[in-house]
């Protein structure tokens, strides 16, 4: 952590209380696990998703964090990698994240018929869970 520059700010966590199931009880099992590590996290209950996705007035404060379900309708990386952290994903809609060659790239994913061209090594998986390990991708870790 020092390496990075943090310096123990608390960092919000912002969650609606049992939005989703256990979600209070997983969010303190995360905090202590984030605690070890070094983070300072802090819970802030949200009533409503507004205040969830709200930005902060001060910008180093940033956004902190937040929970965020990650479906993915069909098996397959553009079912979640394109639809949902791509160019009009949640993500980049709420400002959370850019990245201008994963925009590239979803674009390749959703849109080429060249399967030469294809930049993802990705492997599907035999059954409904997702393999996103860097192995999975063709990357050597």
């Amino acid at each position: 952590m020092r390496a990075s520059g943090y310096e123990g700010d608390p960092i919000p966590y912002r969650l609606l209380n049992n939005c989703y199931t256990n979600q209070v009880a997983n969010a303190q099992v995360l905090m202590e696990s984030w605690g070890v590590a070094g983070l300072n996290v802090e819970v802030s209950m949200k009533e409503n998703w507004s205040q969830t996705f709200e930005r902060t007035v001060e910008p180093k404060a940033g956004r902190g964090l937040r929970d965020w379900s990650n479906s993915a309708t069909f098996n397959d990386p553009v079912s979640s990698l394109v639809s949902q952290r791509g160019p009009n994903g949640e993500q980049q809609q709420y400002g959370e994240c850019a990245n201008e060659e994963l925009n590239r790239l979803c674009v390749d994913m959703a849109t080429s018929t060249d399967r030469g061209q294809q930049t993802f090594q990705w492997k599907v998986a035999p059954s409904f869970a997702m393999d996103f390990r860097a192995g999975n991708w063709g990357v050597r870790a």
